[in-house]
């Protein structure tokens, strides 16, 4: 997939089957628009496009209230990837870009970079100042443009209406398997490797440390998980929280800290995917480091268990 920043304003992208949003999340709900506008433009030899933001708009017109994200660019940027989609163009989302109007955005950005065949969004999609782009302006510039629109219905699970809000709620939540419906795939975190205070290694079960690249964060626990790092598939188990048996009650942090089953390497600054398969237990105090370390063989035991019994 091409990711290009921004319009690049030279030979306008023939054949062209785009779609506009933010797409946080690539939830079910948006592959279904995804999959529809690539088996259009496969069908007639096109050439799809989906024009994305960076940052969230939100975090620019109303960044008190901007929601925490599901996806990074970058995660989105591969998960497009992996469903086929030819190009994506990621648009600075700034002050000034926000007061495009609908008009001025169509006009002076999609035509000119654009040979448009067809344009397919969700039913809730819109564009613009104001959100002044709605599907209603897209038809009734369809025919003097000459090009297609199409809007896919919205994607229900357990008669909920898949949404990224409500898929950040149930994140935070921990109602991951209802999330892993909505998003078609298990949630993960994807973020860098950092150092960190090594209280793990002086247990016996050293950690990587995550600084994640997005902010819809579980609930704090132990979790059995699949990390995916420099190509390669290890399983481990997730500490989200505060590390309370060794933090002062007045100074807790919350960090996100994986121990890899068998595992020894040098890791730090690279990118890490931890993917959630199931809760063990929550975070809570132990009286002393002897029994927290009993507690975490114990969750060794069970995870290794559990990825037998899942690998059988």
């Amino acid at each position: 997939m091409n990711v290009i920043q921004g319009f690049p304003n030279d030979i306008p992208l023939k054949n062209a089957f785009i779609t506009i949003g933010v797409y946080d999340g690539v939830h079910v709900g948006h592959q279904k628009v995804l999959n529809t506008l690539i088996a259009d433009a496969r069908a007639v030899g096109g050439c799809t496009a989906v024009i994305t933001f960076h940052p969230h708009p939100m975090r620019v017109l109303n960044p008190d209230y901007a929601p925490p994200q599901i996806t990074c660019t970058g995660h989105k940027m591969r998960l497009m990837e992996q469903m086929g989609i030819d190009n994506c163009y990621v648009i600075h989302f700034d002050a000034q870009f926000a007061t495009l109007t609908h008009e001025q955005f169509f006009n002076d950005l999609i035509l000119p970079n654009f040979c448009v065949r067809e344009i397919c969004v969700g039913y809730d999609a819109s564009f613009g100042r104001n959100k002044e782009g709605t599907l209603a302006f897209l038809c009734d510039i369809s025919a003097k443009h000459g090009f297609i629109v199409k809007q896919v219905d919205a994607v229900t699970v357990d008669d909920l209406v898949v949404s990224s809000t409500c898929i950040r709620k149930l994140v935070i939540a921990g109602e991951f398997e209802l999330v892993e419906e909505m998003l078609g795939r298990p949630y993960s975190l994807l973020g860098t490797v950092v150092t960190g205070q090594t209280l793990g290694r002086q247990i016996g079960y050293p950690t990587a440390n995550l600084d994640p690249h997005h902010e819809a964060i579980p609930p704090s626990g132990v979790y059995i998980v699949k990390i995916h790092i420099a190509g390669e598939t290890f399983f481990g188990m997730l500490n989200i929280g505060y590390r309370p048996t060794f933090e002062p009650a007045d100074g807790l942090r919350e960090s996100i800290e994986v121990h890899i089953l068998d595992f020894s390497r040098d890791i730090y600054n690279q990118d890490m995917e931890i993917v959630l398969l199931k809760k063990l237990r929550d975070e809570r105090r132990f009286p002393n480091a002897d029994a927290l370390i009993q507690q975490i063989q114990h969750d060794e035991f069970v995870t290794r268990e559990y990825i037998k019994n899942m690998l059988r």
